[in-house]
């Protein structure tokens, strides 16, 4: 587990420094997942502890399996729901892109319209004129 910890702390600490996304967004949740990890990681730290202490209890065990098991399964939602979201716009993006494009195919295919939609120039005064 010790290793896992270093590794962690690593992660986090480089994460810190080189700051790799341009989104700040992004950046936040990565940091706070890999605080969530150490959580985690010290959490089963305690949990193994306790198994092997002489004074160990039932309910200690199980309420630190429930709180890791909580705050894992926690994340894991809220990464899909913000995943599904994040899906959802980018196909409302495209399809909006999608009709904006046909739009504008559809009015380069009929001039007639644009033309009749301008005013013509000489019919046009100024008050120079």
């Amino acid at each position: 587990m010790e290793a896992v910890t270093l590794v962690l702390i690593a992660s986090l600490v480089a994460h810190l420094y080189f700051w790799p996304y341009q989104a700040d967004d992004w950046n936040r949740a990565e940091i706070y997942l890999l605080i969530v990890s150490l959580t985690i990681t010290g959490m089963t730290t305690c949990l193994i502890a306790n198994d092997l202490h002489w004074a160990k209890s039932t309910l200690t065990q199980r309420v630190l399996v429930f709180l890791i098991c909580s705050i894992a399964g926690g994340i894991c939602i809220v990464m899909m729901v913000t995943f599904a979201l994040a899906y959802l716009a980018e196909r409302r993006q495209r399809a909006e892109a999608k009709k904006a494009e046909e739009a504008s195919a559809a009015r380069s295919l009929s001039p007639g319209r644009e033309a009749a939609a301008e005013p013509r120039a000489d019919s046009t005064r100024t008050v120079d004129d």
